[in-house]
């Protein structure tokens, strides 16, 4: 979860998109797009606002305290919600990346994660079922 302003300005501008940007160009491209596209503007503070938002509410230890110092996503987020929505016999299932398990600041989501796991597999995508490669 991480404002990328690029989105926002590639919807007038694909080009910010498609090539490497500078700060500085992108800054000059922004300019150009919102005196050309009067609503984009609006657009572009609505994305802000709404991306600096979920970081805040990831990011805010009263809301996941197990992930306090470590870079939060919506997976990781997502564990302690399941936690606590189980049903009585707290099973559950997910496919996910690795990352949960090497992260250097997650030792206390680990500490419970650890807890609650009964298998772990990983698997290869030999047969392409899922659209990421072969190797993940």
């Amino acid at each position: 979860m991480e404002w990328e302003e690029k989105g926002v300005i590639g919807d007038t501008d694909p080009m910010v998109l498609i090539r490497k940007v500078s700060a500085s160009e992108l800054a000059k491209r922004r300019t150009e797009a919102f005196s050309q596209h009067p609503n984009l503007r609006a657009a572009y503070l609505e994305e802000f606002e709404a991306q600096s938002g979920s970081q805040a509410f990831l990011n805010a230890a009263g809301n996941y305290p197990l992930l306090v110092g470590s870079k939060a996503n919506l997976f990781k987020c997502f564990l302690p919600q399941a936690w606590r929505i189980a049903s009585a016999q707290r099973i559950q299932g997910f496919l996910h990346p690795e990352g949960v398990y090497d992260d250097p600041n997650g030792g206390a989501l680990r500490g419970v994660l650890y807890g609650r796991l009964r298998n772990h597999f990983q698997f290869q995508n030999q047969l392409m079922l899922f659209p990421i490669g072969d190797r993940v």
